[in-house]
């Protein structure tokens, strides 16, 4: 994952420290912009050997950031749910997650940006939760929570 830029940077954590959102959300999406969040391919890239296959579709080659939180079926699917019950217009495709959080600024027209901003990250922080449900229960992840702990 590429940054777009400083400023982006910036005004991304400052919509994420000034939203409703829990603490531990606000962490996550923090976490997120920093691209530290553990999905197969980072964990790779760290040394620790899991199934690449994203565990919601197992369709992926290679869990990412993008495709779990926004791309893969599952999570489309959510972000549909979430779009017509919320009333706000679906994001289009994008390169990265800071590309997809700039639309995202977009999309929210003359909503106030905490409450947008709270649900946007709120449906990131259920999405990762499933995928965390998922590998847990998964006989694909990882053998145990002593691998993790090593990171």
């Amino acid at each position: 994952m590429t940054m777009v830029g400083a400023g982006m940077i910036k005004w991304a954590f400052m919509e994420v420290w000034t939203s409703k959102a829990p603490p531990t959300v606000q962490v996550f999406a923090t976490m997120l912009l920093k691209d530290k969040i553990l999905t197969h391919e980072v964990m790779e890239h760290r040394g620790m050997h899991c199934d690449l296959d994203c565990v919601m579709c197992n369709d992926c080659p290679v869990e990412s950031v993008l495709h779990l939180l926004f791309l893969c079926p599952y999570a489309t699917h959510v972000w549909f749910l979430v779009s017509n019950a919320l009333g706000y217009r679906m994001m289009k495709p994008a390169m990265t997650v800071q590309e997809i959080w700039m639309q995202s600024k977009l999309a929210r027209g003359n909503r106030p940006k905490e409450i947008w901003t709270t649900q946007f990250i709120c449906t990131l922080w259920s999405t990762w939760k499933s995928r965390n449900q998922m590998y847990f229960i998964s006989e694909e992840g990882c053998k145990s929570l002593q691998d993790l702990r090593m990171l």
